[in-house]
This record gives structure tokens, C-alpha cells and sequence, in this order.
């Protein structure tokens, strides 16, 4: 199951609130497959009214979250988290099973 760190929810529920979406239940995050290279996978995030026929839906603290039913299961026991290094700010995710995935 994909879980969510406390600053990525509250980052999250931040950008909801200011494009006021907060609880829509058609309107979420979308995790995707951004591209796949030699080192692995690469996930993309996204949020929108993304939600697809073939998606697994999760409710993850209050986020509705939608994974294709084909990747859902490579990205089980990942973490999305929210990191700020300097100047820098940003998503990742986290898999502590796959090497070179990000």
C-alpha cells in the first residue's frame, strides 16, 4: 500500500485549499509512470480531475489518490513525501524496494 508523510499531506491539502478542490471527490492526485530509462522507473505526480476506469482509488489521509491497476502493485510500500533541501522544494517518492526508481 503507497502511504503519504505528514509534509506531503499538509503540502497537498495547501494547493487543494488554494485552487479550492478540498474534498471533491473526483479531483485528486494522479501517480503515473513518467518514463522508464536503464537506472528504472520514473513516477510523475499530478493533481486534476484524473481519475480513469482502470484505477485503483485510495484514500490516503484525506487525498484521493489514482494508480493504474497495472502499477499499483510495483508501487506498493512506497512513500510520498514532500522534501525542501535548500532552495530547492519538491514531491518524491520514496521505494524501499526498488532500486534506481524514483
Amino acid at each position: 500500500m503507497v502511504s503519504i508523510t505528514k509534509p506531503a499531506i499538509n503540502e497537498l491539502k495547501s494547493i487543494l485549499e488554494a485552487e479550492n478542490k478540498v474534498n471533491r471527490a473526483d479531483y485528486g492526485l494522479r501517480i503515473y509512470v513518467e518514463g522508464i530509462n536503464d537506472r528504472g522507473v520514473t513516477y510523475g505526480l499530478e493533481l486534476g480531475d484524473l481519475q480513469r476506469d482502470r484505477d485503483v482509488v485510495l484514500d490516503l489521509n484525506g487525498i484521493n489518490t489514482f494508480i493504474d491497476q497495472k502499477i499499483e502493485p510495483s508501487l506498493r510500500s512506497s512513500v510520498i513525501d514532500f522534501v525542501e533541501n535548500g532552495g530547492s522544494r519538491g514531491f518524491v517518492i520514496n521505494q524501499p524496494t526498488c532500486c534506481n526508481c524514483s
